[in-house]
Protein backbone atom coordinates (compact mmCIF):
# COMPACT_ATOMS: atom_id res chain seq x y z
CA UNK A 1 0.00 0.00 0.00
CA UNK A 2 1.28 3.51 -1.03
CA UNK A 3 1.75 6.24 1.53
CA UNK A 4 1.19 9.61 0.53
CA UNK A 5 2.28 12.86 2.24
CA UNK A 6 2.03 16.88 1.26
CA UNK A 7 5.42 18.68 0.91
CA UNK A 8 6.24 22.41 0.71
CA UNK A 9 8.66 22.78 -2.85
CA UNK A 10 8.78 25.66 -5.05
CA UNK A 11 6.19 27.71 -3.40
CA UNK A 12 2.86 25.11 -3.44
CA UNK A 13 2.18 21.93 -1.22
CA UNK A 14 3.24 19.15 -3.82
CA UNK A 15 2.03 15.27 -2.61
CA UNK A 16 4.61 12.63 -3.13
CA UNK A 17 5.11 8.80 -2.49
CA UNK A 18 6.38 8.43 1.01
CA UNK A 19 8.21 4.90 0.51
CA UNK A 20 10.09 6.07 -2.48
CA UNK A 21 11.20 9.11 -1.52
CA UNK A 22 12.20 10.42 2.14
CA UNK A 23 12.92 14.34 2.41
CA UNK A 24 14.93 16.75 3.99
CA UNK A 25 15.92 20.42 3.41
CA UNK A 26 17.50 20.41 -0.09
CA UNK A 27 16.35 17.39 -1.57
CA UNK A 28 14.57 16.77 -5.19
CA UNK A 29 11.57 14.58 -5.48
CA UNK A 30 9.08 13.88 -8.00
CA UNK A 31 5.83 15.05 -7.05
CA UNK A 32 2.93 13.06 -7.81
CA UNK A 33 1.70 16.03 -10.49
CA UNK A 34 5.12 14.95 -12.46
CA UNK A 35 6.92 17.90 -11.56
CA UNK A 36 10.29 17.54 -10.02
CA UNK A 37 10.75 19.82 -6.97
CA UNK A 38 13.63 20.38 -4.38
CA UNK A 39 12.59 21.88 -0.81
CA UNK A 40 14.44 25.05 0.09
CA UNK A 41 14.85 27.03 3.52
CA UNK A 42 12.29 29.37 1.88
CA UNK A 43 9.24 26.29 2.13
CA UNK A 44 9.83 25.03 5.72
CA UNK A 45 7.16 25.70 8.14
CA UNK A 46 4.71 27.07 4.97
CA UNK A 47 1.45 24.39 5.96
CA UNK A 48 -0.96 27.20 4.08
CA UNK A 49 1.17 27.08 0.99
CA UNK A 50 -1.28 26.28 -1.74
CA UNK A 51 -1.78 23.05 -2.81
CA UNK A 52 -0.63 22.44 -6.35
CA UNK A 53 -4.06 21.66 -8.29
CA UNK A 54 -2.30 18.45 -10.33
CA UNK A 55 -0.92 16.56 -7.36
CA UNK A 56 -4.18 17.09 -6.21
CA UNK A 57 -6.37 15.54 -8.28
CA UNK A 58 -3.43 12.84 -9.15
CA UNK A 59 -3.46 11.64 -5.59
CA UNK A 60 -7.45 11.74 -5.49
CA UNK A 61 -7.12 9.32 -8.38
CA UNK A 62 -5.23 7.32 -6.86
CA UNK A 63 -7.28 7.27 -3.54
CA UNK A 64 -10.81 6.64 -5.19
CA UNK A 65 -11.77 10.39 -4.33
CA UNK A 66 -13.93 12.60 -6.04
CA UNK A 67 -12.32 15.99 -7.65
CA UNK A 68 -12.51 18.92 -6.00
CA UNK A 69 -14.10 21.96 -7.75
CA UNK A 70 -11.20 24.49 -9.00
CA UNK A 71 -10.35 27.17 -6.38
CA UNK A 72 -11.13 30.63 -6.77
CA UNK A 73 -7.16 32.71 -8.24
CA UNK A 74 -5.65 29.50 -9.85
CA UNK A 75 -4.17 29.86 -12.90
CA UNK A 76 -2.52 26.77 -14.31
CA UNK A 77 -1.15 26.16 -11.17
CA UNK A 78 -0.17 29.11 -9.54
CA UNK A 79 -1.54 31.54 -7.50
CA UNK A 80 -2.20 35.47 -9.29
Amino acid sequence: MRRYLWQQAEGLRHAYDAHRTPLDLGVVFPALCGSVVTTGPEDMGKWLRPTCPSCDREIRAHLGLAECPPMPGHQQGRWR
